[in-house]
């Protein structure tokens, strides 16, 4: 038989013609060979994911067809840019100072960008302009394949400031409340150990960037003298997960216990003593 593809809104539609009328196509779409006993072909398929067809022409007392092949597959994501903000992959954030964000992106060869801004479609081929808030997602199309999943991002203005008075000698329970910016994160990873809870493992970690909504240890040696730091980002707020984890809320959340840490000891935090931004310990049911 044979096969063509073509993609349709976000489906691809599968077409296939007998190479003698008087064929029937038999087909398989999970990559197994087809046989007389499998699926009779009897109108255009449509497909939302990657799958690889295949079919065969067969006829009462002819041999069966060779076997025709044909992969659907799913064009990569685009690879997007926005100047000097950071990213973060699990909240799609992009933090900005300034009025306004200027986001690119870029596709395979022989792909085709398609962008939207707040919802509506926008001009893929020229930087977008986003303000406070906008929400910019791209997406790559190519004909005979499925779209790549939407890239979105949210861009955030740092319009808000943290001040660290003075990180003591030894281990500090420090909140990130906010979504900073890259140069502000990345001077705390360099410049200080940094340790972030797994709550799914209960194991502790280095991290590659500092995440909006928790907390983090950071040990300062002995021999460093207790310093103001003062960070930049974009309100976020976020709830503790189940379990035990460090976080950095906005408001004490319900149906949780939390601990704070002060010259190497946890201390219980009531609701009313509760600091939006510190970061602390909590278990979550």
């Amino acid at each position: 038989p044979n096969l063509t593809n073509a993609t349709v809104d976000s489906a691809v539609v599968l077409t296939a013609t007998p190479n003698y009328e008087k064929n029937s196509i038999h087909y398989t779409i999970d990559g197994s060979s087809p046989t007389q006993a499998s699926p009779l072909w009897t109108k255009d398929l449509t497909v939302t994911k990657a799958t690889t067809l295949k079919a065969i022409c067969t006829r009462t007392g002819v041999d069966n067809s060779e076997i025709a092949t044909i992969q659907v597959t799913q064009s990569q994501p685009p690879t997007v840019n926005y100047g000097d903000s950071t990213h973060y992959d699990t909240e799609q954030l992009a933090v900005f100072e300034g009025s306004t964000c200027a986001f690119t992106a870029t596709v395979s060869a022989g792909e085709t960008l398609v962008a939207t801004h707040n919802g509506a479609p926008a001009d893929a081929t020229q930087a977008i302009e986003a303000s406070n808030g906008d929400i910019i997602a791209y997406r790559a199309e190519q004909n005979g394949e499925l779209p790549s999943e939407p890239v979105s991002f949210t861009a955030m203005e740092a319009n808000q400031g943290m001040l660290v008075n003075g990180l003591q000698p030894g281990w500090n329970l420090l909140g990130i409340p906010y979504a900073l910016i890259a140069e502000d994160a990345q001077n705390l990873l360099n410049n200080y150990a940094v340790f972030q809870l797994d709550s799914s493992t209960g194991n502790y970690y280095t991290p590659q960037k500092l995440t909006p909504g928790e907390a983090c240890w950071i040990f300062c040696p002995e021999t460093n003298q207790p310093q103001p730091i003062f960070i930049v980002g974009a309100p976020y707020s976020a709830s503790p997960k189940p379990g035990w984890s460090l976080a950095a809320p906005s408001a004490y959340p319900a149906g949780t216990s939390a601990w704070t840490y002060q010259h190497g000891t946890f201390t219980p935090v009531s609701k009313a003593a509760f600091q939006p931004g510190k970061g602390y310990l909590f278990y979550s049911k």
